[in-house]
């Protein structure tokens, strides 16, 4: 795959990143109902679906030789598939405000580790120059370390919020 239809590609995996991420940082900052849950959802199904779209994108660019690669991108679609599980499954307690108000606190952290984490992906992946004399990774180190420590660090956080979501809830 030719560089420029490579970032062109990767252009349109951002369009829809920044048009999740502004449903997310809209909803979370609402008070919760069945309408703002709904879009919450759909935030981070987009943020996924983009996600698994620069994941396709890397693997037909760039070898993969070793999963440390693809390690950051894994991560992220974890944390998306967690986020996206917890909101399905503790809908109705959501959308009625029956939460901790912990909820709104690890969801904020999360979002804002997240924006962090495909920021400087997105950087990486937009730096990318591939080299035919040698085999070069997606992700320099120093990015590589940095979206591994933003990924354990938001994993944690979103763990955090299915216990908060899980024993922390109440009924009114």
């Amino acid at each position: 795959m030719e560089l420029a239809l490579f970032r062109n590609l990767l252009n349109v995996a951002l369009a829809v990143m920044v048009a999740s991420f502004v449903i997310l940082f809209v909803t979370t900052a609402t008070t919760p109902t069945v309408n703002s849950t709904s879009a919450q959802l759909g935030g981070y199904i987009g943020l996924m679906a983009s996600v698994l779209f620069v994941f396709a994108l890397c693997l037909t660019v760039s070898p993969i030789n070793d999963w440390m690669s693809v390690s950051p991108l894994v991560s992220m679609l974890i944390v998306l598939f967690l986020l996206t599980l917890y909101v399905t499954q503790y809908f109705d307690s959501i959308a009625h405000g029956h939460v901790s108000t912990y909820y709104s606190s690890f969801s904020w952290a999360s979002l804002v580790f997240m924006t962090a984490q495909l920021g400087t992906m997105m950087n990486s992946l937009f730096r990318y120059e591939p080299s035919s004399t040698q085999t070069q990774s997606l992700f320099p180190n120093k990015s590589r370390a940095l979206l591994s420590l933003y990924g354990i660090i938001n994993g944690l956080i979103v763990v955090s919020l299915g216990i908060t979501l899980k024993f922390y809830s109440t009924q009114g």
